[in-house]
């Protein structure tokens, strides 16, 4: 026998979803051009079908009972799987269009991706991007992006990750700062040189960099920075106007454009492992496969 939800009709749970964002059966009405009692009376068929109260009707709002919840992140997750059909159908006998939401990190962002815009814009007029920044991937991962560029690759099955590159990290300053302090022979000449590190006040996908302040140490001991700095951006102009010693990951097209010199290049820190990560539900999307061929591309010529 069929069950209640089987017969719930769509335009139906449309109107729940869009009430349920409104919080208000006035906005949702104005939004759907509808009147409130026919909203109204669309909710109750559906509270009547599926034996269960959805919203509990205060004074100044509307808000959802657990059982509406439950309904709601239902419907929300079928309005996306219909918006990225949709995103598909449209690219299938077309040249890659459409909007493509990007989120990466402060740092791929500032060193990769933004030179690279124009670029990406010119081979493919007909794709809108939007691009956010944050350094917290798992709150990114959390949303709902097209594509999340970042250090770490999400746990979640629904993710399918890819790798970009993989790069070992070094130590870096500029002439001046050589000329005036000297350049390190050994690890332990680091003890008496000025050591720019991002520090232990935030939680970065970057924190591994700081190994140089461990390196060479004996157990449990730790150098003390000479300056600290939360942005790989920051750290990068700082070792440029020869403030001090920053790490940096080899082959990092910032190294050329700013004429940082490496210091005790035979000692390579950690790997760091740059990922392309996608949605499952977007394999066989055009947007997402180019931006990725594209970035491929630009780590051939410049790594």
């Amino acid at each position: 026998m069929p069950s209640y939800l089987d017969h719930l009709d769509w335009d139906k749970l449309k109107s729940f979803y869009v009430v349920a964002l409104n919080e208000s059966f006035t906005k949702a009405s104005l939004q759907m051009n509808l009147t409130q009692s026919a909203l109204s009376r669309q909710i109750s068929t559906i509270e009547y079908q599926l034996k269960s109260q959805l919203f509990i009707r205060g004074a100044d709002k509307l808000s959802l009972t657990s059982k509406g919840k439950i309904l709601f992140d239902a419907v929300s997750k079928m309005i996306e799987q219909i918006k990225i059909a949709r995103s598909l159908i449209e690219e299938e006998d077309s040249n890659p269009r459409g909007k493509l939401t990007i989120a990466t990190t402060h740092a791929f962002a500032n060193i990769w991706l933004l030179e690279h815009v124009s670029d990406f814009i010119h081979l493919y007029p007909n794709i809108d991007l939007s691009i956010t920044l944050e350094d917290n991937l798992d709150h990114l991962y959390s949303k709902h992006y097209d594509v999340v560029i970042g250090v770490s690759a999400p746990s979640s099955f629904h993710f399918v990750h890819e790798k970009l590159f993989t790069r070992p990290i070094g130590l870096y300053a500029s002439e001046e700062y050589l000329k005036k302090f000297g350049t390190p022979k050994v690890l332990n000449d680091l003890d008496h040189h000025r050591l720019i590190s991002f520090g232990d006040r935030i939680d970065h996908p970057y924190n591994i960099v700081d190994w140089f302040l461990r390196a060479g140490c004996e157990l449990g001991k730790i150098r003390k920075p000479f300056l600290e700095i939360n942005s790989f951006y920051g750290k990068i102009k700082l070792a440029e106007t020869g403030v001090g010693i920053i790490t940096l990951a080899n082959n990092n097209p910032a190294i050329k454009k700013l004429g940082l010199i490496r210091v005790l290049p035979e000692i390579d820190g950690p790997i760091v492992e740059t990922f392309y990560n996608f949605s499952k539900s977007l394999e066989n999307s055009k947007r997402v496969r180019v931006l990725k061929d594209f970035l491929m591309r630009i780590f051939a010529d410049e790594i």
